[in-house]
């Protein structure tokens, strides 16, 4: 899952800080836990279609230029 997410960023030519990828898989097993008991979310049973679908999808806004500091001062997500 690590090497998932950090070669997924990298072919987006996204720098995660130090420790991002870490903390993307624990908010993952946390995630897990809780939806377990509270059905939360569809989690996908593949740990890589888990990091494509929940984690990089996230990212790629990052990848086209659209979350700059300069035009983007806020953000939200709904969902």
């Amino acid at each position: 899952m690590l090497r998932r997410i950090l070669d997924g960023a990298e072919q987006m030519h996204i720098a995660l800080p130090e420790g991002a990828a870490e903390k993307l898989i624990r908010y993952h097993e946390m995630l897990m836990r809780a939806n377990a008991q509270f059905n939360l979310t569809r989690i996908p049973d593949d740990p890589k279609e888990a990091v494509d679908r929940n984690y990089l999808d996230s990212l790629a806004p990052l990848a086209q230029g659209l979350l700059r500091r300069q035009i983007c001062k806020r953000l939200v997500v709904i969902g």
